[in-house]
């Protein structure tokens, strides 16, 4: 009897102990692992990986048993303005549901400065520009005593979005409405560095209701205080009737919608159109007018798609249309008016519209027409192409086979009109002058064996100026 109850009691024994064995097991065995996988002499970077959990698993953040980031999802985080050859130990805890699933211990030392690199000095970084899906920030120098050269990286969160700057800025695209952004911008000598801590909060929605007329940068700063991300009308920026002072239209990035039309214009001191860019609506109307120094048009660049018109007239600087690749036409065809910019020398941009009307004129190193290539129906509502002396290659115009109004073709080189072969009727006038080389008209005897002129036929000051009779005859060249 007492032999059965010690046999009894020794097998309770086992399994106790078996299963505080169990117990021990389970604690110890962590699948949360950290590793130290960058480390200076005055900064360490650890990183970890991703536990499953049924919910969104987060992590705490310790060093020296300090909590230094609480409830992030990245799986790493940086350390810096560290002490060099100094020990540091700290721990990752995983948090899900608000409870503490896994943990795990760290420790690294600090590499001791041996170099003759210089830490670059403290630096100042603020917010520039507040935007509604953007911001831009900005930064004070920071330098060495040794005067070694400087860049700098920025950071959100420990997500490195830009290296090897020079300038003391950066626009930062792609955020979110109304949330809270964090990181850094990092001042790089050599292997050394020094950092500047900012943190924003993008603006949420504010409607401007009505047209908006910004004449001089004081006005463009005081609309730019209030962070609207919307206007129910057009929205003009300078105007003819005031010397417009605008140089800078960063602040202009909170908006996203425009109804109506956008108009840039007699401004002579601005020279980009940065700070529009996040505006993606559909426009009525685009003008850029009579701007002395603008050259970068890439504020454009997300516009959805144009209803009307387009006029680019009397930018000196200009050089590309690229900008509007990425638009296209609405319901109807767009009127295009190119005129009078000196340096503009393709208009590539505007080739996915299809067009209506087009006026070229006055662009003094103009190489190509390729935007007539976008005419999907081959018609075309009127067509000016005047003075525009580097312009030799007119070979989109054999896509035409109907202009609704009015041909011009004035002051260029041209030699013959050949690429008109496909151009069946017009029904407006037909107008060829001052085209000094142009001695071969045998393009247009398609539209005047048929009749097909509805309007009148003016053809003077050319090398050879063949009347209708003369086309019809077969004498249209000399």
């Amino acid at each position: 009897m007492k032999n059965t109850l010690l046999f009894k009691l020794l097998i309770v024994l086992v399994i106790l102990v078996s299963c505080d064995s169990e117990n021990n097991d389970s604690t110890n065995s962590s699948s949360l692992t950290v590793d130290t996988t960058e480390l200076n002499y005055n900064s360490a970077t650890v990183s970890w990986n991703s536990i499953t959990g049924n919910s969104e698993v987060f992590y705490n953040v310790y060093l020296n048993e300090s909590l230094v980031a609480e409830l992030i999802s990245d799986l790493s985080y940086s350390f810096i303005n560290l002490s060099e050859n100094t020990n540091y130990t700290g721990k990752i805890e995983a948090i899900e549901d608000s409870v503490i699933i896994e943990s795990s211990n760290f420790i690294f030392t600090t590499l001791e400065n041996n170099s003759n690199e210089v830490l670059p000095s403290n630096f100042v970084t603020s917010v520039k520009h507040l935007g509604h899906v953007s911001t831009t920030i900005k930064w004070t120098s920071s330098s060495t005593s040794n005067n070694s050269p400087i860049t700098y990286s920025v950071f959100v969160g420990n997500q490195m979005i830009s290296s090897n700057l020079t300038d003391l800025e950066l626009y930062i695209p792609n955020l979110e409405a109304n949330t809270t952004y964090s990181g850094y911008v990092r001042a790089y000598n050599g292997d050394l560095f020094t950092d500047s801590n900012f943190s924003f909060t993008t603006v949420v929605s504010n409607i401007y209701d009505g047209r908006v007329i910004l004449r001089t940068q004081q006005e463009v700063d005081d609309f730019v205080s209030n962070h609207y991300t919307e206007i129910t009308d057009w929205l003009i920026i300078g105007t003819e009737d005031i010397m417009s002072d605008i140089t800078d239209l960063g602040g202009l990035q909170t908006l996203v919608t425009v109804t109506g039309s956008l108009f840039v214009s007699h401004n002579f001191d601005l020279e980009t159109t940065h700070g529009l860019q996040n505006i993606s609506n559909d426009l009525n109307a685009i003008a850029i007018v009579d701007n002395t120094l603008l050259y970068d048009l890439s504020g454009f660049s997300s516009i959805n798609k144009l209803l009307s018109y387009i006029n680019i007239v009397d930018n000196p600087e200009i050089t590309t249309l690229d900008a509007f690749s990425n638009m296209t036409n609405g319901i109807n065809n767009v009127n295009v008016e190119i005129t009078n910019n000196d340096k503009l020398v393709d208009i590539d941009g505007l080739s996915q519209l299809d067009l209506f009307s087009v006026y070229i004129r006055e662009n003094e190193i103009l190489s190509n027409i390729d935007l007539i290539n976008s005419s999907d129906s081959n018609t075309l509502g009127q067509l000016y192409i005047l003075n525009n002396p580097s312009l030799n290659d007119f070979s989109p115009l054999s896509n035409i086979t109907l202009i609704k109004g009015s041909l011009t073709i004035g002051y260029s080189n041209l030699t013959n009109l050949d690429d008109l072969n496909n151009l069946n009727r017009t029904f407006g006038d037909v107008n060829i002058w001052h085209n000094s080389t142009l001695t071969d008209l045998c393009g247009l005897q398609n539209i005047v064996q048929n009749d097909n002129i509805d309007g009148e036929y003016n053809v003077h000051n050319n090398a050879y100026n063949p009347t209708l009779q003369n086309i019809n005859d077969g004498n249209c060249s000399n």
